[in-house]
């Protein structure tokens, strides 16, 4: 199952501690538990929606095995002005579908969500 995009930023306490508490939140809403409204206080005035900002991104990509796959990444990114910091691809068996994520310098959110949206559109990808 799918759930959507996720956008994570900001310093992080590694990968298992900020698995476990997003595995322990999950766990709370399935069991009922309720939070507190405003659970870091009550909400500044003055404090706003910033829709559009700028940071390193995890992009996942699924995708069935074909020739060029990341060339044409490669290439999206460059249109979108997304910089590659990091690419991981694992070895792939053939007839599967395969995943690889992809870490990008410090860009803007809007930069990002366009290459996305032409990364979907791609038939390879899943």
């Amino acid at each position: 199952a799918r759930a959507g995009t996720a956008s994570l930023t900001g310093p992080g306490e590694g990968i298992r501690a900020r698995a476990v508490a997003v595995v322990a939140d999950l766990l709370a809403v399935a069991q009922g538990h309720r939070t507190h409204p405003h659970p870091f206080g009550v909400a500044r005035v003055g404090a706003r929606f910033v829709p559009e900002y700028s940071a390193q991104f995890y992009l996942r990509l699924d995708y069935s095995d074909t020739f060029g796959i990341v060339r044409q990444v490669g290439e999206i990114c460059e249109r979108c002005g997304v910089n590659i910091h990091s690419l991981l691809q694992n070895p792939i068996r053939a007839g599967e579908l395969a995943t690889f994520v992809i870490v990008t310098d410090r860009v803007t959110s809007g930069e990002v969500r366009r290459a996305a949206a032409m990364l979907e559109a791609l038939d390879w990808c899943r």
